[in-house]
């Protein structure tokens, strides 16, 4: 075994040896250090009946052993473990070459461990040298990977990390031993695992990372803990200045430093190697030679040009009293970094607002700035938390009113539309408020109208754009409304008029840039994909609040339409992770909806329930963007995939009771139409299933250049008319690729069942569709109907995988495990899964033989501790 330091070397000669000692080996432990004397086989000899060498005698390697070694007689197999290696004498490992090589007829197992790259070509010679003459393993121990490292820490931390938590973790670099002192750490300095903040290194972590670097000349030592301080990044430049040294000295210590990996160079920068590595070091400073540290960078900084953000950092970061020039710094330095360094301007007004006294006179207005700031970046919880600060009562007319307005703008990004429109209209009814930041307001109060009163919301929109008309700013955001508002209605035609317009605006405001993002959703939903992705490619002039949550949400949309079912799930989870960091509810509906259907299609009725779950949480406060009945469709949808057809039956009621809402509904995605025929005659809901067909029609009627939509009414009135020519035009309209497979399948089941040949045929075509998109549910059910017809498809993947554990097992087999843990039958996940109860069963004898487990009960708890 070859491993970096902390790997588990040990760890695992010390398990291996329990085992072989339960299956009645006799173990032998040899430390590395036992091999420096005189006699260095003497502490193998006795178990292995070896005599020993005359203390003294030279030593030349097989030479001077017994020829009848290799027949000594021994009472049974003998496992004789070798821990670091590369420290035993070049003496004792000649021999153990010879005595390796002579026992290779003997029931011995050499377990010898040596770290990588240090003295490891000890063990690369004896290998060679015994190469053919007994069978080798070698085990490179490397890195854990992401999912090993969190399985060891959820085992410590008795649940699954996240958060600040999983990302000190995940600074850890797969090192187990790293990876416990972090945990072990958190769980003495901390009451919950969520609870660890990001800036606090545990001790027990700190404390191996103070080691490694005490390896190093104290001269390292202490140029790295001013690096520390400095920043993340290493600037050889600022280092000499800070110190009064030259470059010339430090480049030796820098190489130093490089070469024990507590820096990394990229490309013509320095970093340090890990957050937590650079954290341990400067929690290791005292906190007043710290201070003092972060003081003189500053006047460093300060001093040079172009360095206001930097100096004010650190100046704040030492400050130990706080007088009008500090708080000036502070303020322009952040207002400098808001635009383009926005998590570094959050983190100096957040150092400004615990530094400066609520009694300066400048208080309020660097409130004002956090608001601002905040509202940029997030967390959105704190603007709102701010805007009932009293100290904002000393503001100006001006001031207040730009406050009050980004205000509203977090409440409107929160989701809380009733907020956002007091607060707008606050700055409205403000005859003092400035133009631009009424123009502001106003978009704001679009929006909020948007989710509470669509009617108003309209009147409003023709008002602003018949006062200010088409040179308006915001022309854009305001377009937007008109464009969702249509969309609601189910003009088609209306909606993608003004969405092309509104995308073709400049953002003038990019606070009100949120307001652009649903007619991209449009065009994509309209299968104009092209224009909604040159909208997304261009530069974002946006704050990070909509570039992490809502354009993300809008790009994960197009590729979800576009059929890249893996890359829409990780840009949407992605953004919904940075959404539930920033507070930001606005186009999460969209998001859970498009990973419900994901999950669907991939046969995940675990990940789809999750998913639904997270959409019937979003609606209420994502008006904007969806009504309350996208959710019932969805919870359909997903029901009827798991066989509930209860709760099917009980959502198309509801989806019938509201059928004024049908028309934009059907908008929401081109598959609804069928799905909702589909379902609607399975369930004996014949007249829903034609007023579907009819709405379907009339869409697609006063919209007849969007395919989309002829394509969605084509296949609508194809499944309830069982006509094969309104479902082969459904295959050639559909612009979406999943679309277009439905479409096929069901073009298959309106066929003559004379025509074989032809069903064959666009079964395949279907399937083709399905693989592509990766609906494996899809593609499962069409290789079932194709084996009817006495037709088989390959559809196994080769993969590279381990031979055991959870990471071991094919899709098939983790589905039907996952389905196995919920409980179904090994009948009802055949249903599930368009497999016959004999294959199910031999995918589940897979999967217990991979994970060592006998019965269901033992893969219940299997799945437990994983």
């Amino acid at each position: 075994m070859t491993g970096y330091r902390g790997a588990g070397r040990t760890r695992l000669l010390n398990a291996a040896g329990e085992i072989a000692r339960a299956e009645g080996f006799e173990v032998l432990d040899v430390e590395a250090d036992e091999l420096l004397d005189s006699a260095p086989l003497a502490v193998v000899s006795v178990p292995l009946h070896i005599p020993e060498p005359r203390v003294g005698a030279a030593v030349s390697g097989a030479s001077e052993l017994p020829d009848d070694i290799g027949t000594a007689p021994r009472t049974g197999p003998v496992l004789v473990a070798l821990d670091d290696l590369h420290l035993a004498h070049q003496d004792a490992l000649a021999n153990l070459r010879g005595v390796v090589r002579r026992l290779a007829v003997q029931p011995v197992v050499w377990l010898l461990s040596s770290p990588t790259g240090d003295g490891s070509h000890h063990l690369e010679q004896l290998l060679r040298s015994v190469r053919g003459r007994v069978a080798i393993c070698e085990m490179p121990l490397r890195p854990l990977s992401d999912g090993a490292v969190r399985e060891l820490a959820a085992e410590m931390l008795g649940g699954e990390p996240s958060g600040a938590v999983e990302e000190l973790i995940r600074s850890a670099d797969g090192n187990p031993k790293f990876v416990v002192s972090i945990v072990e750490g958190l769980l003495d300095d901390v009451p919950a695992p969520d609870a660890a903040p990001t800036d606090v290194v545990p001790a027990h972590f700190r404390t191996l990372v103070t080691r490694r670097i005490q390896e190093m000349s104290p001269a390292a030592h202490g140029v790295l803990e001013v690096a520390a301080v400095l920043g993340s990044s290493v600037v050889p430049d600022d280092l000499a200045r800070m110190l009064g040294v030259t470059i010339g000295s430090l480049t030796p210590i820098l190489k130093e430093a490089l070469a024990a990996r507590i820096l990394v160079a990229e490309s013509d920068q320095m970093f340090f190697r890990h957050r937590a590595i650079r954290q341990a070091l400067v929690d290791g400073l005292p906190v007043p030679i710290r201070a003092a540290v972060h003081r003189q960078a500053a006047e460093m900084f300060l001093a040079q040009r172009g360095r206001l953000v930097e100096g004010a950092l650190h100046l704040v970061r030492g400050a130990r009293d706080v007088d009008d020039v500090t708080v000036e710094i502070l303020r322009r330095a952040t207002e400098a970094a808001r635009d383009t360094q926005p998590d570094m301007g959050a983190e100096l007004i957040r150092h400004g607002l615990e530094l400066v006294p609520r009694t300066h006179d400048k208080f309020g207005s660097l409130v004002a700035l956090a608001i601002d700031v905040w509202g940029r970046v997030g967390p959105l919880s704190r603007v709102v938390e701010l805007g009932a600060d009293p100290s904002l009562r000393s503001l100006g007319p001006v001031q207040a009113a730009e406050t009050r307005s980004r205000l509203a703008i977090a409440h409107l990004m929160q989701g809380d539309a009733a907020a956002a429109l007091a607060a707008a209209e606050q700055v409205l009814a403000d005859g003092r408020s400035p133009a631009a930041v009424r123009g502001e307001a106003a978009v704001t109060r679009l929006w909020a109208l948007l989710s509470q009163d669509g009617d108003l919301a309209r009147a409003s929109a023709d008002e602003l754009d018949e006062r200010d008309g088409p040179a308006a700013t915001d022309r854009g955001p305001r377009l937007g409304v008109l464009a969702a508002l249509a969309w609601r209605a189910g003009d088609a035609a209306e909606a993608l008029r003004l969405s092309r317009e509104a995308t073709q605006q400049a953002v003038a405001n990019p606070m009100t840039a949120h307001g652009c993002h649903p007619p991209v959703l449009i065009l994509t939903s309209l299968g104009r994909f092209d224009e909604a992705e040159e909208w997304l490619a261009r530069p974002a002039d946006e704050p990070a609040v909509l570039g992490g949550s809502v354009r993300r949400v809008a790009r994960g949309h197009l590729l979800f339409a576009r059929g890249r079912l893996g890359a829409a799930e990780a840009e949407l989870s992605a953004a919904l992770a940075f959404a539930a960091r920033a507070g930001v509810g606005m186009g999460t509906s969209v998001a859970w909806t498009v990973l419900a259907m994901g999950a669907v299609m991939r046969g995940d009725p675990g990940g789809a329930a999750r998913s639904v779950r997270g959409l019937l949480a979003a609606l209420p406060v994502d008006g904007g963007y969806a009504r309350p009945q996208l959710g019932e469709l969805i919870r359909a949808r997903v029901a009827e995939a798991e066989d509930d057809r209860r709760t099917v039956m009980e959502m198309l009621d509801r989806i019938a009771a509201g059928a004024d809402a049908l028309p934009g509904l059907l908008l929401q995605h081109p598959s609804h139409a069928a799905w909702l025929v589909r379902a609607s005659l399975a369930c004996g809901r014949g007249s829903l299933a034609e007023r579907v067909v009819a709405v379907a029609a009339d869409l697609a009627a006063h919209a007849p250049d969007v395919d989309t939509l002829a394509g969605s009414a084509a296949h609508a009135r194809g499944l309830l008319l069982r006509r094969p020519d309104a479902l082969g035009l459904a295959v050639e309209r559909h612009v979406d690729p999943w679309c277009r497979a439905s479409a096929a399948e069901d073009l298959a089941g309106a066929l003559p069942s004379g025509d074989q040949q032809r069903v064959v045929e666009v079964l395949t075509t279907a399937l083709g569709l399905y693989g592509d998109v990766g609906a494996e549910r899809d593609a499962a059910r069409i290789r079932k109907k194709l084996r009817g017809l006495g037709i088989r498809r390959r559809h196994w993947k080769y993969a590279s995988r381990p031979t055991s554990g959870w990471e071991s097992l094919t899709d098939k087999e983790r589905q039907v495990a996952d389905l196995a843990l919920q409980g179904l039958t090994n009948q009802q996940i055949a249903g599930r899964l368009f497999l016959s109860p004999h294959t199910v069963a031999f995918h589940l004898r897979q999967v217990f033989r991979k994970l060592e487990v006998h019965s269901r009960l033992e893969l219940v708890h299997h799945a437990a501790g994983h």
